[in-house]
């Protein structure tokens, strides 16, 4: 093809050809494409071998804890999250939640639960592994792992199993302290309280340290399985749950401990199946604070 400039034969056909081209120069500036997301430029972007998206609020590359990330992070390379190497991951407040990594791990529970090439690993106290099955309307629970039970400081490694069916609540003369008072209950220095309710509007309190708390006793049968509930709260030191086992007498036979809150300013439900001795005939539910605690029973 021949160059127009250099087919010009006379300067005014070469001052034409220029303020053609330049026309044309004009008009392609004049041109735009209004580009709102990447579909508007192509449907296909081929391979993308590096790159990141976050979908959410702060900075997931903050690192000094002035813009915490909340949202989901996916991209290459991988987002070191306190030593997990992310290439997809949820993020709140800056902590990671759920993650798959470049290594093939799967991370959940905020680290607490990795699932890799070694099986389930689980970290921490209270992290139960629980599975529940359910036919023709039989439903059957079971569940292990680590807690602190009572005082100690060691964790205790349980295994529960439990047929899932409280049955009818034993006892009757007020479960939670819902009356306003000790009515059902014999205990020094211990008051219902609206201070911190599980459900309702009251709860038992502990004022005192080394104080115990005890329900009427209540008819069982012996050698019988038995499902001891309750949910415990304590502000500092420890308060434990109990089912004791009398005769017909009331003579103490003895004493069965269901458990104690691992973490305190938090409700947390402890059970237990217990099966009652063989000269049982009555059972109550016994509490033990050994500084401010609180307690809401069912037996």
């Amino acid at each position: 093809m021949t160059d127009p400039l250099l087919a010009a034969s006379d300067p005014t056909e070469l001052q034409n050809v220029i303020k053609g081209l330049l026309a044309r120069v004009e008009a392609l500036e004049n041109r735009y494409l209004d580009v709102r997301t990447l579909a508007d430029v192509s449907p296909n972007l081929g391979m993308v071998s590096e790159g990141e998206q976050f979908f959410g609020t702060g900075d997931p590359h903050d690192e000094s804890g002035g813009s915490p990330a909340t949202g989901l992070w996916m991209g290459y390379p991988a987002l070191n999250l306190a030593g997990v190497m992310a290439l997809l991951t949820s993020m709140n407040n800056g902590s990671l939640q759920v993650a798959i990594t470049e290594a093939g791990d799967f991370v959940a529970a905020g680290g607490g639960y990795v699932l890799n090439a070694n099986g389930q690993v689980i970290t921490g106290i209270d992290f139960l592994s629980k599975h529940t099955a359910t036919n023709a309307g039989n439903a059957r629970m079971f569940r292990s792992g680590f807690q602190l039970l009572g005082t100690d400081a060691v964790p205790r490694y349980i295994q529960e199993y439990s047929d899932m069916v409280l049955g009818t609540n034993l006892i009757t003369s007020n479960p939670g302290a819902e009356t306003g008072d000790l009515t059902g209950w014999t205990g020094a220095d211990w008051s219902a309280s609206t201070e911190q309710a599980k459900s309702g509007s009251y709860s038992f309190k502990c004022a005192l340290d080394s104080k115990s708390l005890e329900s009427n006793k209540y008819a069982v049968s012996a050698d019988a399985k038995y499902r001891a509930y309750t949910s415990l709260y304590k502000a500092r030191g420890e308060i434990v749950a109990y089912v004791r086992w009398y005769t017909s007498g009331d003579v103490l036979i003895s004493t069965i401990m269901i458990g104690s809150p691992s973490a305190s300013n938090v409700w947390q439900d402890k059970s237990a199946n217990v099966i009652s001795p063989a000269t049982a005939a009555k059972a109550s539910l016994y509490f033990m604070s050994f500084e401010i605690g609180r307690a809401s029973c069912r037996e």
